[in-house]
């Protein structure tokens, strides 16, 4: 099943059970699919190993490798939180978009970029606000900040996230779930929020044309060749 929405967090909170299940797999798909870097530090800050050139296909199975991991099951909710809220309109300033909630696929992208520097250098940071505190007597501002205070925030659903994605992970068709979602055929047109066929589904009519004649024609050269 393909699972993809632009209001997770109240399509989530309304549901219950499997259906919670297959829409935080599919969420965490989508996360993948978008932001792979950002996920790949989630999953080195919990401690879990992984090659220096690993592909998509390559996150899912760590994490499928990995799914009894508290750490990393926190690290990933954690993503699928923040993406859901930038999706519905959030901005990580602490107020809502007015009005247009559109996607801005460059920001979101440049977002994720900050999250994944949030994980990889997570006891840097510590130590860093340690010195600022000493020093000057408060933190600096800035987006990690910001990104640390949402997280704080929305612990609570973060939490919730997690636990339906602790249990989703456990069952047989997780890693097919995510997969699915990881290689979404659709393209999603971020302007109108409507989902786009891709290639064979704008062309499945042709191919199958010339799929019939390829094999009409090579039927005929194998019965010309017994003669």
């Amino acid at each position: 099943m393909i699972y993809q929405s632009y209001n997770f967090i109240d399509s989530y909170s309304n549901a219950s059970g499997n259906r919670r299940d297959t829409m935080v797999l599919g969420e965490l798909g989508k996360v993948i699919r978008e932001n792979p870097d950002a996920v790949k530090s989630a999953l080195i800050d919990a401690d879990v190993k992984l090659p220096r050139e690993v592909n998509r296909k390559g996150l899912v199975r760590a994490i499928m490798s990995n799914k009894r991991n508290t750490r990393m099951i926190k690290n990933l909710s954690a993503l699928i939180v923040a993406s859901a809220s930038f999706d519905g309109g959030y901005e990580f300033l602490g107020r809502k978009k007015s009005g247009d909630n559109n996607v801005d696929a460059e920001q979101k992208k440049g977002l994720f970029k900050a999250i994944g520097s949030f994980f990889r250098n997570r006891k840097e940071r510590k130590a860093q606000r340690q010195q600022d505190k000493l020093e000057n007597g408060t933190e600096k501002e800035g987006l990690f900040k910001r990104i640390g205070s949402f997280f704080n925030r929305n612990k609570e659903e973060i939490s919730e996230v997690g636990s339906s994605l602790y249990d989703s992970l456990q069952s047989r068709n997780a890693q097919q779930t995510m997969t699915s979602n990881v290689n979404n055929r659709y393209q999603t047109d971020s302007s109108n929020n409507v989902k786009q066929a891709g290639f064979f589904q704008k062309n499945k009519t042709a191919i199958i044309v010339l799929g019939v004649v390829g094999v009409a024609v090579a039927g005929y050269f194998i019965m010309k060749n017994r003669e």
